[in-house]
């Protein structure tokens, strides 16, 4: 496992009694390690493992953009509610605000026309929830 400090992790497990997990570490390592040096990497994790977490906390931590696509609704919805917790929490330590944009399409997944349409536009069509404007 890395010597890397999660704080945002850290203050979940401590504040807010979320459960610590040596699984779960390894996963933000490996995700880490994967921002810091590039490449890919494919993660298979049983139920349990905290896999939303185990990635959406390094790539907010390190202050990344990610492209996350879903295979359903739900859990989409599970997404966009662990992000938008994961800001609150982020924005009480920090003072930092997260970002996020959800893009769905006509099957209420990723349209690549609103992608690509989206490219290069204003600031204003980011979608920010709390946090200081």
């Amino acid at each position: 496992m890395g010597n890397k400090t999660y704080k945002l992790y850290d203050y979940l497990c401590e504040k807010e009694n979320y459960e610590s997990r040596d699984s779960q570490k390894k996963f933000f390592d490996i995700v880490q390690e994967t921002i810091d040096n590039g490449g890919i990497k494919i993660i298979q994790a049983p139920t349990g493992t905290g896999k939303t977490y185990g990635y959406l906390i390094p790539i907010i931590e390190s202050q990344q953009k990610a492209i996350i696509s879903t295979g359903t609704k739900l859990l989409q919805e599970q997404l966009r509610n662990d992000v938008d917790n994961l800001k609150s929490f982020y924005y009480k330590l920090t003072g930092n605000n997260v970002f996020r944009l959800v893009m769905k399409g006509k099957n209420n997944y990723l349209c690549l026309d609103r992608f690509n349409n989206y490219q290069g536009k204003p600031a204003e069509m980011l979608v920010e929830i709390g946090g200081k404007t």
